[in-house]
């Protein structure tokens, strides 16, 4: 697990169109928190289906990645062959929107 006590607590993470945010702990599974407002704020889903060489006792797990327009995040393992795809089909995505900045 994350301890609060670790240095470096994360390898990196991104916000996805629905408000979840990603996270790829040093020493933990990828884990998604949902930043939404309401009742479900702060709960956190962790995500199984790695490359095995992936391992959670790892210290440098993922090299980088991105999140697509449907809300995935590819994240490009160390240690392995392929890309990762994470992402969850049952959450609902919202239409996107055009921000104007001024």
């Amino acid at each position: 697990p994350v301890s609060a006590g670790d240095a470096v607590k994360f390898s990196g993470g991104a916000v996805d169109a629905s408000g979840f945010l990603w996270l790829a702990p040093s020493n933990a599974a990828v884990v998604r928190v949902d930043t939404r407002p309401g009742p479900t704020l702060g709960n956190m889903t962790a995500f199984t289906g790695l490359p095995a060489t992936v391992s959670a006792s790892q210290q440098g797990k993922f090299f980088g990645g991105a999140i697509d327009a449907w809300g995935y995040w590819w994240a490009v393992p160390y240690h392995a062959a392929a890309v990762v795809r994470v992402g969850d089909a049952a959450v609902a995505r919202p239409p996107s929107r055009l921000v104007t900045l001024s």
